[in-house]
């Protein structure tokens, strides 16, 4: 499915795809987030050149579980993502839910988009951003370009102010519209900005009605 020998090495990273990715009468939509992280103490992503030569073999059971994006997101789609960590899933979900389906639980509009991380490596401290190196952009810009070509996204929504920054331009130069919104747990996310032209949640619902992502806003 993906040619990059990246995902091969770390099966984990390879984005979710909600069971109804671009079925029905909504537009593909891939909703890209900023990194994963290790838990403290961790230091498999500290040495850049290791981890892009190495292999997802090489972690821990708790690491493989931290950076499993699929694994992630299906476990917690009945709950609605309960742990603080993992409300960058919640809080997009709620907003793009809001505009259109409406449903019960939030969470369930995960199975309509697609999900994954522009940095292919682990942020070096748990909860933080993670500093971006030459090697970090090179193989973003590669495997963002492949997903994009295997998945074929319509639309394509950053939910991460730095994913953005390095990413926007690259997903442009591929033709593709996309809009920039502020990471979920941020400030940013529940404050006005003029860059924003609002709250930085209204962001990506805004966009999405616009470009109408679903028949059903």
């Amino acid at each position: 499915m993906y040619s990059n020998t990246h995902y091969e090495n770390y099966p984990n990273l390879k984005p979710w795809v909600g069971s109804k990715y671009g079925q029905g009468r909504t537009k593909k939509l891939l909703v890209i987030g900023e990194s994963h992280y290790l838990p403290k103490g961790s230091t498999s992503s500290l040495n850049i050149e290791k981890w892009y030569s190495n292999n997802q073999n090489d972690l821990t059971d708790t690491e493989k579980s931290w950076i499993n994006t699929s694994g992630i997101i299906k476990k917690n789609i009945p709950t609605n993502f309960p742990k603080k960590s993992h409300w960058i899933y919640r809080n997009v979900a709620k907003e793009i839910n809001e505009a259109f389906f409406g449903y019960t639980n939030s969470a369930d509009i995960l199975d309509h988009v697609a999900f994954m991380n522009y940095f292919q490596r682990p942020a070096e401290n748990e909860g933080d951003s993670i500093k971006v190196h030459s090697l970090d952009l090179k193989m973003s810009e590669a495997i963002v370009t492949d997903v994009i070509k295997t998945l074929s996204p319509d639309l394509v929504v950053f939910c991460s102010a730095k994913a953005g920054e390095y990413g926007a331009k690259v997903v442009r130069n591929l033709g593709l519209e996309c809009v920039v919104a502020p990471h979920p747990s941020s400030q940013w996310w529940n404050r006005e900005a003029k860059k924003y032209g609002g709250l930085g949640r209204e962001v990506i619902p805004k966009f999405l009605v616009k470009r109408k992502w679903s028949e059903l806003a």
